[in-house]
C-alpha cells in the first residue's frame, strides 16, 4: 500500500518531526488508495464514433471514458472533460454541469494543478447544495478531502470526509460508507493516528466484503497492511500485502500490482531481507516507467537507493536518488523533494562528503520548516472555517426568530386595524401586548449575542492555552531527545577513543536525560488522562507510612546526589483516605520539586497532621523560593514558568498544574509559603468528609 518507513537512516528525523514522518510513511498510501481507478485498458485512446453520438450518449461515454483512462491518457480525458461541460451547458442539465465540474477537477488532479482543481471541486460542492442533491454532495466531498489531502491540509481533509460519511449513513448508501470509512482512515494515517486508522480500515474491509466489491477489498489490505508494517507487524503486513496483491494480479490492476510489490519490498526493508526488498521494488519500477505513474516512480526510486544505502552500495544509491531528484524537479509535491534531499544527506553522509551531506540536510530542514508553517496555518484555517459556520448557523437561527417576529407583528397589526375600527380600547390593549412581545423577543436575541461573545472568549482562551501548552511539550521533551542523539552517535562513532571516566559521564547525562523525559512523559499522560476525564477517582484507606517510605525509595539517589537531607514527621500507623495513584503523584511532585530548588547540603521536611475534619500534609525545603509575583502563573497551563534546579535540573512545571488538580479532586486545598533565598513550604489538606 504505501512507504512504511521510506529510509531507516531516516528513523531520528521522523521520530524529531512528526509531519516529516507523515513525508515518508504516507505519500505512497495516497497513491494505492486513489490510483485503483481503471482495471480493464482495453479501451481505445478516443471514444469509438464520437462525433455521432448524441449529447446524452456523449455525455455517458465521456463520464466513461475519464473514470477509467484519465491516468493513462490525461490529455485527451481532459479534452472529453471541457467537452462534457460544454454539452452540459447547451441542454442547461444542472446536475451533468456539476458531473462536468467533477470530471474536469479530476483531470486538474492528474495534472497534479491541486488549486485548480479544488476550485472546481468547490463549485460543484455549492452547486450540489442549492440543487439539494445528496449523492452528489458526499461524492465531491469526497474528492475534496482527497485533494486536501495531498495539499497537506488534514483538518479539512478529515471535516470533509466526516461530512461525507454523514450523508452516505443518511442515505444508507453502503458503497459510499465504504469509501467514507477508507478515505477517514487515510486521513488518520496521515496525522499518524494508527489506531483510528486501523479501525476505520478493517470498517472499510468489513463493507467492501459484504458488497464484494473487490477493488475496495484489495486497496483496505494494502492500508492495513502498512498500518501493520508501522506498528512493527511485518508478519502480518506481508500477509495482507500478499493478498491484495493477488486480487490486484485478478483485476489485472497493473498500479495496485505495483504498488503491492512497492510495499512488500518496504516490508522486507524493515525486516533487513535487503535482497527479497531489491527484488520486489525493482519489480514495481517496471511497472511504474511506462504510464502515468510519476509520484508511484519516484517513490520506488527513494525505496531502491534506500536499499542500496542499507547494503553499503553507495554509489548505487546516490544513482537511484538522481533519478529520483530528476523526477521530484518536475513536480509540485514539496514532500517528494523533501524524501530526496534527505536521501542525499544520508548518502554524502557515507561516502564521508560532508559538506554535500551538510547542504542537503540544510535543504531537507528548510522544506520540513516550511511544511511545519503551513501545518499551523492550516490549523488555523480549519478553526476559522468551523468558527465562521457556527457563526453562520448561529445567524441563520436569529434571521428564522427574526422572520418569526415579523409575522407575529403582522398578524398583530392586521388584528390591530380591525380592532381599531370597533373599539380603541383593544386597540390599546392589543399594543401593549406587542411591545411586550418585541421587549421579550429583543432579550432573547441580547441573551444569545451575550452567550456568543462569551462562548468566542471561552474558545479563543481554550486556543491560546493549548497552542502554549504543546510549544512548551515541544521545547522541554526535544532537549533530552537531542541529548540522546548526540551521546549515542558520540559512542557509536568514537567509542574506542573514549576513558572509562568519559563513558561513565556519557551514562551519567543518558540517565539525567531519561529521567528527564520519563517524569515529563508521565506528568503529561496523568494531565492528558485528568483533562480527558478518563482518569479513575477511588477513594481507600492508605497507610501513609507505606507510601513516604516508597516515595523516599524513589528520590533517594536525587537526594543524596545534592547531599540533601530529608525529614519525615509521620506516626507509623497514620492513615487517610484518598487515591492511591493521586496521593503518590501529588507528594512524588511535590517532594520532587522540593530536591530540585534546594541547594547542596539543604534540608527538605515533610510534615503530617490530622485533626477532626481535615488530613494535612506540608513539603518543605530549604532552597531558593519563589517571588511573590511568580506564585500564581505556576499553576497556569498558559505562561511558561519552569526555572532550572539549583544543579540545573530541567522540568515543564506540569507537575503542580497536576498537583493541584488531583488535590482539588478530593475536594481539597493547596497553598504556598515561600521566601525568596529562604525556602518554600507547599501545604495541602483534604477533607475526612
Amino acid at each position: 500500500m504505501g512507504c512504511s518507513g521510506i529510509y531507516a537512516d531516516l528513523t531520528n528525523h521522523m521520530k524529531r518531526v512528526r509531519n516529516l514522518k507523515l513525508l515518508f510513511l504516507l505519500t505512497t498510501m495516497l497513491l494505492i488508495c486513489k490510483g485503483i481507478l481503471f482495471a480493464e485498458q482495453n479501451g481505445a485512446v478516443e471514444i469509438a464514433n464520437y462525433t455521432n453520438l448524441s449529447d446524452k450518449q456523449k455525455f455517458q461515454e465521456i463520464y466513461k471514458y475519464i473514470n477509467n483512462y484519465k491516468y493513462q491518457f490525461p490529455e485527451q480525458a481532459f479534452k472529453y472533460a471541457n467537452d462534457a461541460l460544454v454539452i452540459s451547458q447547451r441542454v442547461n442539465d444542472v446536475n451533468q454541469i456539476i458531473k462536468s465540474k467533477m470530471l474536469i477537477g479530476s483531470c486538474f488532479k492528474v495534472k497534479g494543478d491541486y488549486k485548480t482543481a479544488i476550485e472546481q471541486m468547490e463549485e460543484a460542492l455549492s452547486m450540489s447544495k442549492l440543487e439539494k442533491n445528496d449523492s452528489l454532495q458526499a461524492s465531491i466531498l469526497i474528492a475534496l478531502g482527497d485533494l486536501y489531502g495531498l495539499i497537506s491540509k488534514y483538518n479539512v481533509a478529515l471535516n470533509y470526509n466526516l461530512e461525507a460519511l454523514k450523508i452516505n449513513k443518511r442515505l444508507n448508501y453502503k458503497s459510499g460508507i465504504a469509501e467514507s470509512y477508507h478515505n477517514i482512515a487515510i486521513v488518520y494515517y496521515y496525522i499518524l493516528n494508527l489506531e483510528k486508522a486501523r479501525e476505520y480500515n478493517y470498517q472499510a474491509l468489513k463493507l467492501y466484503k459484504e458488497l464484494k466489491d473487490t477493488s475496495g477489498i484489495a486497496k483496505s489490505l494494502s492500508n492495513i497492511a502498512l498500518v501493520l508494517s508501522n506498528i512493527d507487524s511485518l508478519d502480518k503486513a506481508l500477509y495482507y500485502n500478499f493478498q491484495a496483491l493477488d486480487l490486484f494480479k485478478r483485476m489485472g490492476n497493473e498500479e495496485g500490482i505495483g504498488n503491492a510489490y512497492t510495499n512488500i519490498g518496504i516490508t522486507y526493508i524493515n525486516k533487513k531481507n535487503y535482497e527479497e526488498a531489491l527484488k520486489y521494488l525493482n519489480s514495481a519500477l517496471t511497472i511504474f516507467s511506462s504510464g502515468s505513474f510519476q509520484r508511484n516512480q519516484l517513490l520506488v526510486l527513494a525505496n531502491l537507493s534506500n536499499a542500496y544505502l542499507m547494503t553499503g552500495k553507495h554509489q548505487e544509491a546516490l544513482n537511484k536518488a538522481n533519478e529520483g531528484y530528476k523526477l521530484a524537479s518536475q513536480s509540485q509535491f514539496s514532500d517528494l523533494m523533501a524524501i530526496i534531499y534527505n536521501l542525499y544527506s544520508q548518502i554524502y553522509s557515507r561516502m564521508n562528503d560532508f559538506e554535500n551531506a551538510f547542504k542537503y540536510e540544510r535543504a531537507f530542514v528548510s522544506i520540513r520548516d516550511s511544511i511545519f508553517n503551513e501545518e499551523n496555518r492550516n490549523k488555523i484555517s480549519e478553526l476559522e472555517v468551523r468558527i465562521e459556520t457556527e457563526n453562520k448557523s448561529i445567524e441563520n437561527e436569529l434571521l428564522r426568530k427574526t422572520n418569526r417576529l415579523q409575522m407575529i407583528l403582522f398578524v398583530v397589526a392586521g388584528v390591530f386595524v380591525i380592532v381599531i375600527i370597533v373599539i380603541l380600547f383593544y386597540r390599546n390593549k392589543s399594543k401593549q401586548q406587542t411591545n411586550k412581545l418585541l421587549e421579550e423577543k429583543n432579550k432573547i436575541i441580547s441573551e444569545h449575542n451575550l452567550a456568543l461573545e462569551k462562548l468566542n472568549m471561552e474558545l479563543n482562551e481554550a486556543n491560546v492555552a493549548k497552542d502554549k501548552f504543546f510549544s512548551i511539550m515541544a521545547h522541554d521533551l526535544k532537549s533530552p531527545l537531542w541529548w540522546f542523539k548526540n551521546v549515542t552517535d558520540l559512542l557509536a562513532h568514537k567509542y574506542d577513543e573514549l576513558s572509562k571516566e568519559k563513558i561513565l559521564e556519557i551514562t551519567k547525562v543518558l540517565d539525567d536525560s531519561a529521567q528527564t523525559s520519563l517524569h515529563l512523559i508521565e506528568n503529561l499522560l496523568q494531565w492528558s488522562r485528568s483533562q480527558s476525564g478518563t482518569i479513575e477517582f477511588i477513594p481507600e484507606k492508605i497507610n501513609l507510612s507505606h507510601v513516604f517510605k516508597h516515595i523516599m525509595a524513589h528520590h533517594r539517589l536525587h537526594a543524596e546526589g545534592k547531599n540533601i537531607k530529608i525529614e519525615i514527621s509521620c506516626p507509623e500507623n497514620a492513615e487517610m483516605i484518598a487515591d492511591k495513584n493521586m496521593l503518590y503523584s501529588i507528594l512524588r511532585n511535590l517532594i520532587s520539586n522540593a530536591i530540585k530548588f534546594t541547594q547542596s547540603g539543604g534540608i527538605v521536611k515533610i510534615d503530617f497532621q490530622e485533626d477532626e475534619q481535615n488530613w494535612t500534609i506540608s513539603v518543605a525545603d530549604s532552597g531558593v523560593g519563589i517571588p511573590d509575583n511568580e506564585i500564581e502563573k505556576i499553576f497556569r497551563i498558559d505562561i511558561r514558568t519552569t526555572t532550572l534546579g539549583t544543579a540545573q535540573e530541567k522540568g515543564t512545571g506540569l507537575g503542580l498544574i497536576l498537583t493541584k488538580e488531583f488535590i482539588e479532586r478530593h475536594g481539597g486545598k493547596l497553598s504556598i509559603e515561600s521566601i525568596p533565598d529562604k525556602g518554600t513550604k507547599f501545604v495541602f489538606s483534604i477533607p475526612k468528609k
